[in-house]
């Protein structure tokens, strides 16, 4: 496990934080612990990138068909002499 600091958190808020979880039995750490897990659980999924996010777009029209250009071997270095 590690740690979590907050700093400047509003005195009201950490004294309903408090009560909450005296109300449930809790120390305070695991009630904030509980609050940040629900929360991330219930957040929407991350954004995705944006290359799915085009080929999701354009699916109901056919997609897009890329052609992909073939491997080129590098160039020789130029020979200055």
């Amino acid at each position: 496990m590690t740690d979590l600091l907050i700093r400047n958190l509003d005195p009201k808020l950490k004294r309903r934080l408090e009560a909450l979880a005296r109300r449930s039995g809790r120390s305070l750490s695991d009630e904030a612990e509980d609050l940040l897990g629900r929360a991330m659980a219930e957040s929407p999924r991350p954004a995705r990138g944006l290359g799915s996010a085009l080929v999701e777009r354009l699916r109901p029209v056919g997609g897009v068909e890329l052609e992909e250009p073939p491997d080129q071997l590098p160039r020789r270095p130029p020979d200055f002499e």
